[in-house]
């Protein structure tokens, strides 16, 4: 499902040598089955040097929870396996635990390089784990996000925790919106959210804060007020 530009190995590694940095990344692009064909005609052209940035540590958190990073996801990322050591994927996750385990790895202490370019070509179908809306889909995801919020305050940033716990809830909202709701999948899912309401609520606006009870008690009425929106 996946293929690569034919410089990006190359450029990732010389850019991470010259920076001293453990960690560097290119984007990945989604694509549609239908349009498969082209990444197969891109990869064949003569190829195009790519232009890398290099980020220290904390340039690189910033990215990943205010901006624009290439690390979210483990495809078109690569890592110094001295970084990563005895680290390894957790195997409770099936969705995020490649960010998760990114991040494990970057709150080490690495300066990264980010690739402009964006490299990294994954053929999107219908048997892509990713698509799975599920409550187990929705708890993957949604657990993956409580990890990373612990532990970011564990550090005292409680800017980017509170992010994670926002993302969280818009996690919570795409999940849901692909279900009945009042399916058990959903029913289930408000209660996971109800379990971590202390510890959500206070990094959220008035309107988010609305719009989470609205979820936890009439579901019906949320769902057609984000309907609404979207129009």
């Amino acid at each position: 499902d996946d293929v690569i530009y034919p410089l990006l190995l190359e450029t990732l590694i010389t850019a991470m040598q010259s920076n001293n940095a453990f960690i560097g990344g290119t984007d990945v692009v989604g694509v549609p089955e239908s349009h498969w064909f082209k990444v197969q005609e891109k990869i064949k052209e003569p190829p195009v040097a790519g232009t890398v940035t290099s980020r220290t540590y904390d340039e690189t958190l910033e990215a990943i929870f205010c901006g624009r990073s290439p690390l979210g996801c483990i495809g078109g990322v690569m890592m110094h396996k001295d970084l990563i050591g005895n680290t390894r994927f957790r195997t409770d996750l099936y969705i995020g635990e490649d960010f998760f385990f990114i991040y494990e790895n970057l709150i080490k202490g690495t300066s990264s390089v980010f690739l402009t370019e964006k490299w990294y070509f994954v053929r999107n179908h219908k048997h892509n784990c990713s698509w799975d809306y599920s409550f187990n889909g929705f708890w993957t995801r949604f657990y993956r996000r409580i990890l990373v919020w612990k532990s970011e305050e564990s550090f005292g940033r409680i800017k980017y925790a509170n992010i994670q716990k926002k993302d969280a809830f818009n996690c919570f909202i795409r999940c849901i919106a692909k279900n009945s709701p009042y399916s058990n999948d959903a029913k289930k899912m408000r209660k996971a959210l109800k379990e971590y309401k202390k510890e959500l609520l206070p990094a959220f606006s008035r309107k988010a804060r609305l719009l989470f009870y609205l979820y936890l008690y009439f579901p019906a009425t949320a769902k057609y007020i984000l309907s609404k929106r979207k129009r």
